[in-house]
């Protein structure tokens, strides 16, 4: 108890400070252990939190300062979620996999307050907490041997509260885009950037790439790509474009996400890997800030 309301005094302080989310959001871990809520409950949660209605709940810290509100978890399994209640911007930034891609807390973080967006959506617990393999399609060897992925994985398991999270929040303001970022590995591939609605379609006009023309715009080269055009596929990069990720697969209106694609795209979702070095460099960050701002 003493714990969560010294938690609580230490995150009203830094909030208050220059914004405060920046240090607060580095400093929180990512544990290598999975035991969440039960999936009513953490529903339950959510939705009073999105309705303003007082929580009970002890496990789980709200807290609102001038515009920003919070929800979190000390125990930090479960994903915290940020809203800028008076944000211009119908846009939710995610970080499904904070600790194994560390590079897109930051950006998700700089992009919620430098575009004025609605929500981030943060993950909690490392994608490889568990041992326990989801019974969604999709397989990958992040976590050791190629398998299944893990009940942990926030983008891949239907009842991970990160998933749960993101249906509730779509459902409370179903006007927001979605911008999911993801931190590839260096390569010598030349393309740098992927950018996918999540979907295995192929046509000239879709948010893919839209975004991606933004982008190379904005930083005048062709490294970003889209999954979304036949024309970037022929080129042969690292076709890291989503096709399992549940987030993608409920806002392209897939009545089983867990096993299955939308057929249409919403143009509500963009799946973005960015290769790692890239992100270190200020003027791709600038661009594309500037590129998304312009969606």
């Amino acid at each position: 108890m003493y714990l969560k309301i010294f938690m609580l005094l230490l995150f009203s302080s830094n909030l208050c400070h220059a914004f405060g989310l920046e240090s607060w959001v580095k400093d929180r871990n990512h544990p290598l252990s999975y035991t969440p809520y039960p999936k009513e409950k953490y529903i339950q949660i959510v939705r009073h939190y999105l309705a303003d209605k007082s929580l009970t709940n002890m496990d789980f810290i709200t807290k609102k300062v001038g515009k920003i509100k919070v929800i979190y978890d000390p125990n930090e399994i479960h994903p915290t979620i940020i809203i800028n209640e008076h944000g211009s911007r119908d846009l939710m930034i995610e970080v499904p996999h904070a600790a194994f891609e560390p590079k897109t807390k930051s950006q998700g973080v700089r992009l919620f307050k430098n575009l004025d967006a609605k929500v981030l959506l943060i993950s909690g617990a490392h994608r490889c907490a568990s041992e326990e393999e989801t019974q969604c399609s999709g397989t990958t060897s992040v976590c050791g041997k190629e398998g299944k992925y893990k009940i942990s994985d926030a983008a891949h398991a239907k009842d991970h509260p990160f998933q749960l999270a993101h249906i509730e929040i779509m459902r409370h303001y179903p006007s927001l885009k979605v911008v999911q970022l993801h931190q590839m590995k260096n390569s010598e591939s030349p393309y740098k950037v992927v950018v996918s609605t999540g979907l295995r379609q192929f046509s000239k006009e879709n948010l893919s790439n839209k975004l991606r023309t933004l982008l190379r715009g904005e930083l005048r080269d062709s490294t970003p790509v889209s999954c979304n055009d036949p024309s970037d596929i022929e080129k042969g990069f690292r076709e890291l474009c989503g096709h399992t990720n549940l987030q993608g697969r409920f806002l392209n209106g897939s009545d089983n996400a867990c096993d299955e694609g939308g057929e249409f795209t919403s143009d509500k979702f963009l799946h973005v890997s960015q290769e790692s070095r890239v992100m270190d460099n200020p003027l791709y960050q600038e661009g594309f800030e500037r590129a998304l701002s312009r969606l």
